[in-house]
């Protein structure tokens, strides 16, 4: 990448100007030398490819030779460009088409002092990008060499070259960035940028993903390409460092924790970085599950291999935990990915015996992996407190966990319980044992039939009688209603939710936090 490029010659030099530029790719080739050719056979030496070549006025007539077939024959040796005298009137024949860039020399008669003006121009500037890079990259190499992480790597560079910074992944989300970098890349809006700021500097990585610097004004673009070859080297190198340094095993399995557990307060991408250092795809859709016994979560992990990763999560609210990690289908996943531990939950389900397997709704992204626990923990809340059936349940599959999905919004809030308690009025307080509202729930659950409701409540049909003249002495609203019967059945779901997590304060705060 230390290459110096037509564009940049003609930036340099004010004497040389585009005249038939070719494609924009053109003036992206590296060039060489510059090479005058001779008036007497034979008109050039050897080529190596990427030479300007000077073509004066006496070269055409002593050679007989027309600017067209000159051209062709150059292009046959991979020349770079070509400079003729400004106004030559060969370039007409050209038609304004050319098998490389065709440059006209101003002012100045094209002759061997041009083609040392211009070798010396070139010698000067490599020397200066050669100290310049050899210079940054002993830096960086120093700074990953200490263990430096990404976002060090990132300000020391921006420090050094005083250009904004960004690193992406492969679609093009920023994964980390240095100071003062919006204008190189904002995360929603990267390939707009991309397309529209051609003074943007791009690199790529190895392992997918690119080095962004700018802007970058026209004269400094060389030393803009060595710096960001410099920065993809330290940067492969910080990420490397970052996997040597990942936790393992049950250290892992904390850090992920910690990680679910904070994700909410963080930007998304100090997410996604911190997601690169504990091994995590930052592309993949996640999904948090819960279960009592490790044993479920391992078979769990089992059907999901063809799809995806399980990663152990250190327990959560006192369950056994994994992060489900799915190939994302946005970043050429398996087709449909994301939707497979939901399906999986619907084949489980039917087998009603053993140990529950709670899991969470998709989280798009890193950074909401901490909603992503919280929806967990309260579909295995809904499991323990006995308010849904089955071996497994997602929290994004209304069959699973019915209403109860409407209200988790809702979820401790004031507003539920002030709807719970002026719906069913003095009925929790004068029903210490549970009794009523447990033979109520039968009674809603059968859609209101008595004979149904004592045989699931397992009482005679007078005690049943007796029980619902009593429920609705309690409660404000009449059960012969069908509408005071939804009411109520609302109000037995919201006083039935499962407690809050303990992480919630954290949750909370974060939600505030967040932009």
């Amino acid at each position: 990448m230390d290459e110096i490029t037509i564009r940049d010659l003609l930036t340099w030099e004010p004497r040389l100007r585009p005249v038939i530029a070719g494609t924009r790719a053109a003036l992206s080739w590296a060039v060489s030398w510059a090479v005058a050719a001779r008036a007497l056979a034979p008109a050039l030496p050897a080529l190596r490819g990427g030479e300007i070549i000077l073509l004066s006025e006496s070269v055409f007539t002593e050679q007989r030779l027309t600017l067209r077939t000159l051209l062709a024959d150059l292009a046959r040796q991979r020349v770079a460009a070509v400079v003729v005298q400004e106004g030559s009137e060969r370039l007409t024949a050209l038609g304004g088409t050319a098998p490389m860039p065709v440059l006209d020399w101003r002012n100045d008669a094209i002759s061997v002092e041009t083609e040392s003006e211009l070798n010396r121009l070139l010698t000067e500037r490599r020397n200066e990008l050669y100290r310049f890079g050899t210079e940054l990259g002993r830096l960086l190499s120093s700074a990953t060499a200490s263990g430096a992480g990404l976002d060090q790597v990132l300000e020391l560079a921006f420090q050094e070259i005083s250009v904004p910074i960004a690193v992406t992944d492969r679609t093009g989300i920023v994964l980390a960035s240095s100071r003062d970098a919006n204008d190189v890349a904002q995360e929603s809006e990267v390939h707009r940028q991309i397309a529209t700021r051609p003074n943007l500097i791009s690199y790529p990585l190895r392992a997918g993903g690119r080095v962004w610097l700018g802007p970058v004004g026209p004269d400094r673009q060389a030393w803009g390409r060595v710096a960001a070859d410099r920065l993809a080297g330290a940067v492969e190198s910080a990420l490397m460092g970052a996997t040597w340094l990942r936790p393992r095993g049950l250290d892992r399995a904390e850090a992920l924790q910690r990680f679910i557990f904070g994700a909410v307060r963080k930007l998304p991408s100090e997410a996604r970085i911190q997601a690169v250092t504990l091994g995590l795809d930052p592309n993949a859709t996640f999904r948090v599950a819960l279960s009592p016994s490790a044993d479920r979560l391992q078979e769990l992990q089992r059907g999901l291999a063809p799809f995806g990763q399980a990663h152990e999560v250190a327990g959560i609210e006192s369950h056994a935990a994994v992060l489900i990690e799915l190939k994302n289908d946005r970043a050429g996943g398996a087709p449909g990915a994301a939707g497979r531990v939901a399906r999986l939950g619907e084949t489980k389900s039917r087998a009603g015996d053993g140990p529950w397997i709670a899991i969470s709704g998709m989280a798009a992204d890193s950074f909401e992996l901490t909603e992503a626990a919280r929806q967990a923990v309260y579909v295995a809340g809904l499991f323990k407190g006995g308010l849904i059936q089955g071996a497994t349940a997602s929290f994004d599959q209304t069959a699973d966990i019915g209403g109860f999905r409407l209200l988790y919004r809702l979820w401790d809030s004031p507003l539920l319980a002030t709807f719970a308690a002026d719906v069913l009025g003095d009925l929790v307080a004068n029903d210490r044992y549970g009794v009523l509202r447990e033979t109520l729930l039968h009674f809603l659950e059968s859609g209101g039939s008595r004979v149904e409701t004592a045989e699931r409540a397992a009482i005679h049909r007078n005690t049943l009688a007796y029980r619902l003249r009593r429920i609705s002495e309690l409660a404000n609203f009449d059960l012969a209603v069908p509408a005071d019967r939804l009411s109520l059945h609302l109000a037995l779901l919201a006083i039935a939710m499962p407690p809050t997590p303990a992480f919630d304060r954290v949750h909370a705060s974060g939600d505030q936090a967040r932009p």
